[in-house]
């Protein structure tokens, strides 16, 4: 390579990442130099070894399936120009490395004091998205809206977590105008800790459900962990929230709440509800200091959900100064998410499917379930069910109550898969009158089963938690490969 290349590597490398030295990346993380070496300044950061770019920063991540230490000499010989490692690693290190070498009490955190300071030096606004259920889904219909009229990040596939998060902060630039940050949990803290990471401008609290409730004490303790994306924030910066979860209340100290919903109460409300098998559509009223605002939205994702959804993010977008034509066509123009409640018509057996098999809780299926019985009118309709995971002590109450809400959404047949299937078929069978059936049995016993019994004009709904591994089913329904 010519030095005129080289010095227009240089030069690239200079605009796009945020940290001129090594001894900058210490400083920001708090670490230990074991080894110095500033002549390949730090080109980018990276967590896998397989994917990376010349002079990048190799962060070796611990958890509890994986031990980046172990891939430590691939990001060497893949052209890491430095590697932040654990301090109780440092045996592992070589006298030969000659690269910068920064020893650190928690690596996982110092990806996260890196992306925290990536994102304070930046013009961005940051919009913050937690919940039990609709995050994903109202994340990227809020993105579709803003997009129309900003540059906007959001993360990649399901970057929600402690992991997840700080790497879509590394992505913002300052050509960035709004980052979107979905944050999850499985455990107490998490919340807070993200956004006292992302410190979000605005924030969204989708709706609280009985989700991941094994590590928390009741449905209380889950809405105080959600408010805890208050924690990032400045004092009376706006949170969005829906109308039902007034408990949310308790929990959000001095921020300014604004809500959606269909109470004419809300800040935003939506009425003249129309659902197809095809599309929704609903009307926005939107209130603001004796002003009202009416306007009307088209979706093409169906259901109830999806105007709740599309509500929240209108509102976001409201508050973001964001008018109501760009609004409505970044809603109209959103086509949903894969395994989301997402609608696919096999031409060939005139058969309608409804993917939701991303995941599954009490709060998520009974909308799901809610949506299904609208959408399908009076075609005939299956249910496939996985276990519901992480419900501890209460996982056989809400498989129960499963069953129960399946046969009250008038189909014809109920599936159930998993440890907890005879649980559902328990609650169904409380609800039945013997005209449906209720079937248990394996992904593949299932599948044989439906497609056996499926005819021209059936419907069929796949839904099941991310360990039930549902697309098992969905694959063989519509013979094709969903990952």
């Amino acid at each position: 390579m010519t030095e005129k290349h080289l010095l227009k590597r240089w030069q690239m490398y200079e605009s796009s990442f945020f940290i001129k030295t090594h001894s900058q990346i210490a400083e920001i993380i708090c670490g230990e130099i074991l080894k110095i070496n500033e002549k390949r300044p730090p080109a980018s950061i990276s967590i896998d070894s397989r994917k990376m770019e010349k002079d990048c920063v190799f962060i070796a991540l611990k958890g509890e399936n994986f031990d980046g230490h172990d891939y430590i000499e691939k990001a060497i010989e893949n052209g890491a120009s430095c590697i932040v490692l654990e301090k109780n690693k440092k045996e592992i290190i070589k006298d030969t490395y000659n690269i910068t070498l920064i020893a650190v009490d928690d690596t996982i955190e110092a990806l996260g004091k890196l992306a925290q300071y990536n994102i304070k030096n930046l013009d961005i606004t940051i919009i913050g998205i937690t919940g039990s259920v609709g995050k994903t889904s109202t994340r990227e219909i809020l993105k579709s809206i803003l997009s129309k009229k900003y540059r906007v990040l959001s993360p990649e596939k399901n970057f929600n977590n402690h992991i997840g998060v700080p790497l879509t902060l590394l992505r913002a630039k300052k050509e960035h105008d709004f980052a979107i940050i979905e944050m999850g949990m499985s455990n107490k803290g998490e919340i807070e800790y993200l956004s006292k990471m992302s410190e979000p401008d605005v924030a969204i609290i989708t709706k609280i459900g009985p989700a991941h409730i094994e590590s928390f004490a009741d449905i209380n303790e889950i809405a105080c962990e959600k408010a805890g994306i208050s924690k990032g924030m400045k004092e009376n910066s706006p949170i969005i929230i829906n109308h039902e979860d007034k408990i949310l209340k308790n929990y959000l100290g001095k921020n300014t709440i604004l809500t959606f919903g269909k109470s004419e109460d809300a800040n935003l409300y939506f009425s003249d509800i129309n659902i197809s098998s095809k599309s929704s559509s609903a009307r926005f009223t939107y209130k603001n200091q004796g002003l009202i605002s009416k306007f009307d939205v088209t979706a093409k994702i169906t259901g109830e959900t999806a105007i709740k959804n599309s509500a929240a993010a209108a509102l976001t977008a409201i508050i973001s100064s964001v008018d109501t034509k760009t609004i409505k066509t970044g809603i109209s123009s959103y086509e949903g998410v894969k395994g989301r409640f997402h609608r696919i018509y096999d031409p060939e057996k005139s058969i309608t499917i409804i993917d939701d098999t991303y995941n599954s809780n009490p709060e998520s299926l009974k909308a799901s379930l809610t949506d299904f019985r609208t959408i399908k009118k009076s075609n005939r309709g299956f249910v496939v069910l996985g276990d519901m995971l992480e419900l501890g002590k209460d996982s056989k109450k809400y498989h129960i109550e499963a069953g129960k809400q399946a046969i009250k959404a008038k189909i014809a047949g109920i599936f159930s898969y998993g440890t907890f299937s005879n649980f559902i078929a328990e609650g169904a069978l409380k609800e039945s009158c013997n005209d449906e059936i209720i079937f248990c049995g394996t992904h593949e016993e299932i599948s044989s089963r439906l497609n056996e019994i499926l005819k021209a004009g059936d419907w069929v709904m796949v839904k099941g938690s991310r360990g039930a591994q549902m697309e098992r089913v969905l694959n063989s329904l519509t013979e094709r490969q969903v990952s």
